[in-house]
């Protein structure tokens, strides 16, 4: 693991901002671990719905999915003295 934090020293990060303001090009890296770059294919000043919608149902993660629904209260828990 602490040859992965190593080589995470070298992350670099690059944007590019057309005039107004909007994110057209992200690039992360780290050396030879990874590469990730996100290109504007279109910019709109329109967002609808349809934006947002998934292209397939999300059913399972391996994750927590984060919802809008109220969280139950935690039950407090005296603190121990001494």
């Amino acid at each position: 693991m602490n040859s992965l934090f190593g080589q995470l020293g070298d992350v670099k990060l690059e944007a590019c901002f057309a005039a107004d303001g909007v994110m057209l090009r992200t690039l992360t890296s780290a050396g030879a671990l990874f590469s990730v770059e996100q290109r504007a294919t279109s910019v709109t000043a329109t967002v609808t719905d349809a934006d947002f919608t998934l292209p397939y149902p999300l059913t399972t993660a391996p994750f927590s999915i984060p919802t809008s629904a109220p969280v139950a209260p935690q039950t407090l828990r005296p603190t121990p003295t001494r």
